[in-house]
C-alpha cells in the first residue's frame, strides 16, 4: 500500500492556536493560585490555628518541592504522556 504523506503548508491550524491559549490561561490560573497564598496567610492561620511562620514554612518547601522535582515529572510526563492510552 501506498503511503500517505502530508505537506506541511508552514501555517498552524486554528486547533494549534486553541492549545497555546489554554495552555497561557491555565498557567496564568495556576501561577495566580499559587502566588496569591500570601493574601490567605492570616485567614487560614486563623482557621487551622497555625502561626504565620508554620504556614511560610509550608509554603516554601511546597515551592522548593515541586522545583526539584519537575526534572522528573517531565520525564515522566515525556514517557507516559498526557493521557492514559487507550486499547
Amino acid at each position: 500500500m501506498a503511503e500517505i504523506v502530508k505537506q506541511n503548508s508552514g501555517i498552524d491550524s486554528s486547533r494549534a492556536w486553541l492549545v497555546v491559549a489554554a495552555s497561557f490561561v491555565a498557567c496564568t490560573i495556576a501561577f495566580g493560585v499559587t502566588y496569591a497564598f500570601g493574601v490567605f496567610l492570616k485567614p487560614i492561620g486563623q482557621t487551622f490555628g497555625a502561626n504565620h511562620a508554620m504556614l511560610s514554612m509550608l509554603f516554601s518547601t511546597l515551592t522548593v518541592l515541586s522545583y526539584l522535582l519537575g526534572p522528573w515529572t517531565g520525564r515522566l510526563a515525556d514517557r507516559f504522556g498526557p493521557r492514559p492510552e487507550r486499547c
